[in-house]
Order: C-alpha cells, then structure tokens, then sequence
C-alpha cells in the first residue's frame, strides 16, 4: 500500500522547478500585497472601513495563493502521525502552552530592550471597539480573519508547497514570523508558527490549528480589553491566573500524552516477535535546494523591510 495519499483536488505532476517558481511567485504576491496594504487604505477615515479594508486586503493575500495552489499545486499527504482524535485535542492544548510561553518570553524580551533604552517597535496598540456591534466587528476581524487566512496560506499553501514534511512546517513557520513585519513580536511569531505548523504535520488536519490560532487571538484580545477596564493591579492579576491556566493545562495535557504514547509504542514494540518484519517508521524526504533558495529570498526581502520600518 503506498502510505502516500493525495489531498483531494489536489495533486498534479510538478517538477521542483516549477513547484519553486509557483512558491516564490505566491511568497512575493503574499508580500507585496501586505506591504501596499497601508498605504492603499491610509484615505480611509471611517475606522471601521479602514480596518474592514486591511483585512480584505489581508484575505486576498492569503486565499487566493491557496486557491491558485489548490487548482494547480502538487502536494502529496502522508498518513498523520496521531490519528485518534482525543489526542489530536491534547497536542492541540499542548501547542496552545507553548505558544503562550512563547507570548511570555516575547514580553519578557521586549521589557529588556526597553529597560535598555530601546524600542523593537513603533506601532500603535490594537484598535478595538465598544458597544454590541463594536465587539463583534473587534472580534471578527482580529480573531477569526486572521486565524482562518493565516492558516491557509501558511499551514496549508506553504507548509504543502515545501512538501509538508517536519522541515517545511518549520521553514513555513519562519516565513510567517518574517510576514509580520514587526520585530517586536518576531519572537512570539516564530515560537507560534513552530508550534501550529508541528501540530499540522502530526495530525494532518488544518482545522485544529485554525482553532487554535483564533482561541490566541480571543485570548490577547480580551486582555487588550480588560487593559482598558480594569485598575492596573486587577489587570495583571488576572492577565497572570490566564496564562498560568493556559500553561498548566497544557503542560499537564503533555505529560498525560507523552505517557500514552510511551506506552502505545512499548506495546507495539513487545509484540513484535521478529526485529527483521518490525515496522520502520517513515522519514522525511529531504527539501530540494530550490526551495531552500526560495525561502532564503523571501526571508532576505522580508527581513529588509522589517528593519526598514523600524529605522524609518
């Protein structure tokens, strides 16, 4: 049985060249988009529309490089590494710590530099909205649009461009943290694409990682309005017991997995009569060059406009 499967609609014979040349054209589309963005929409006074306008071009950017690699790209699925659905929840809760730890150390970093004298970031705070509609519109277009486009491009476009193996959801994760443009959270970026694209490897599954994404955002957008509510000690008091929760949980949820797992394969392992037929786990194949330069230019050209807008 070839332990390879299409993605359904998906599947089409490609050379690595012509596979790179589609990624690098998608990358560059990506960026450009997301560079012009600002500018297209600085007219706008309505804060609504200019914010409703920067997603839209945010969208663009994101679902129709997946469109375009759903109607053309090749891209090949192995069989996931957790298939039981219960322990895709766990891995889920303990990429959920992760990234939250990883929020902690980007703060962390950030209050050193700042205690330095220096700033890593020049932009505003989250516009956020009151009122009924005003939350729901805050909601809708920092937690779910971003969740879901970001996802897409990078968890699925990308990560399946460069061969969804464990090298591409790291490479991929890379490039996302570089889309942001900002070197303040280029950390909490980095640490949040690792996490979410190992967790797309393992299950094979975008869903989980969608849901993950918008359960961050939920998180750091409540607090930006509990910032704003609340007295200065109530607020980080609360901030903390979040947090904490979100790292016990998720800690406890690896404990509990790796102990599963252990034992899962230690079984496997004891009824296995004759070494010579035990099953051989399958590797990665390697990343051919032509992806590697592909990513190196997207991260050269991203990583010069991100320290561009910091000097300027």
């Amino acid at each position: 049985m070839n332990p390879q499967a299409q993605i359904p609609g998906v599947g089409k014979e490609r050379t690595v060249s012509e596979t790179a040349a589609f990624t690098a054209c998608i990358l560059l589309f990506h960026l450009l988009v997301l560079l012009l963005a600002p500018s297209l929409c600085r007219a706008i006074e309505d804060p609504y529309l200019h914010i409703a306008a920067l997603k839209v071009f945010q969208a663009v950017a994101c679902l129709l490089p997946a469109l375009l690699f759903r109607l053309w790209g090749d891209a090949r699925e192995p069989a996931p590494l957790i298939k039981k659905r219960g322990e895709r929840f766990l891995c889920s809760f303990v990429a959920l710590a992760v990234v939250s730890g990883g929020l902690q150390l980007n703060v962390s970093v950030n209050e050193f530099f700042s205690s330095l004298g220096l700033s890593l970031s020049r932009q505003g705070s989250t516009v956020v909205f009151y009122g009924a509609f005003g939350v729901a519109f805050t909601a809708f277009v920092y937690v779910v649009i971003p969740a879901v486009c970001e996802e897409v491009f990078f968890r699925y476009t990308l990560f399946y461009s460069f061969g969804g193996t464990k090298t591409a959801a790291i490479l991929s994760a890379f490039c996302f943290a570089f889309s942001h443009l900002q070197i303040s959270g280029f950390l909490y970026a980095l640490i949040a694409g690792i996490a979410l694209g190992l967790l797309v490897y393992a299950t094979r599954r975008l869903l989980p990682a969608i849901l993950l994404h918008g359960a961050l955002n939920a998180v750091t957008l409540l607090l930006v309005y509990l910032s704003r509510l609340l007295p200065a000690e109530t607020y980080l008091m609360t901030e903390t017991a979040i947090w904490f929760a979100i790292l016990a949980a998720g800690t406890g949820c690896a404990l509990f997995l790796s102990g599963r797992l252990f034992r899962r394969r230690r079984e496997t392992a004891s009824t296995v009569i004759d070494p010579e037929i035990a099953p051989v786990p399958l590797r990665d194949r390697p990343m051919p060059l032509a992806f590697w330069i592909v990513a190196a230019g997207y991260l050269a050209v991203a990583g010069a406009v991100m320290i561009g807008k910091r000097l300027i």
